[in-house]
């Protein structure tokens, strides 16, 4: 079974919190795969073992560089406290980080290998490049020259080749006035709210899809 975590800001990072967390203690992903924030959501999945409250006060702390350009200071401080040294071995051919890559006719770029915990930390930060939002105005990230995969023109077929897709689609629709909606951070009860929102959807659907989640074990 594969499953994509998509993109969305900090709503659908804390409402795949709440429904990964539950949905991984139901089944065992052969990949767990995510772009922009749902690539976060993937890592810790994946990673490390964490507590909700401990996740909201490391994203608490981290928020406050979440002004003026600065999401790339906030993923990597919040990475850094989260993911343990060895997350690098941990998430290799297990987790995938999907990027867009401007380089190749803005397709998506699947990347399943890291060299170290920092490299891994960079990928992130390219998974959640968004020009002019972050703390420079490079169209790409620095390490990887790429960017969100939102801005990827065959982001649809990726999406095709996983069994589950777990999305946070509150508006139809994507403007710029959705993004900035979704890049500001969240207060403790909407995050709460998001957590148990992803969970309750996903009791729903293991109910529903059960004998079929235990087919493609």
């Amino acid at each position: 079974m594969k499953i994509i975590f998509e993109g969305g800001g900090f709503p659908a990072f804390w409402y795949g919190i709440g429904y990964g967390s539950k949905l991984m203690k139901e089944v065992n992903p052969s990949i767990v795969a995510g772009y922009s924030a749902g690539a976060l959501v993937a890592a810790l999945l994946t990673c490390c073992d964490f507590t909700i409250e401990h996740l909201i006060e490391v994203y608490d702390c981290a928020s406050t560089f979440n002004k003026c350009g600065g999401i790339s200071r906030f993923v990597t401080l919040m990475m850094d406290n989260l993911l343990p040294e060895d997350a690098h071995y941990k998430a290799t051919n297990k987790l995938a980080i999907i990027v867009c890559d401007p380089n190749n006719n803005s397709k998506c770029k699947i990347i399943t290998k890291w060299e170290c915990r920092d490299d891994l930390i960079k990928c992130l930060v390219a998974s959640c490049y968004i020009p002019c939002m972050m703390e420079c105005l490079r169209i790409t990230d620095e390490r990887y020259q790429c960017r969100d995969a939102i801005f990827s023109n065959d982001l649809p077929d990726v999406l095709d080749c996983f069994h589950i897709v777990v999305s946070y689609r509150p508006y139809i629709g994507f403007d710029i006035c959705r993004m900035c909606t979704n890049l500001n951070a969240t207060s403790y009860d909407n995050t709460i709210s998001l957590v148990f929102q992803g969970t309750r959807d996903c009791e729903i659907i293991i109910k529903k899809y059960k004998k079929h989640f235990y087919d493609l074990l």
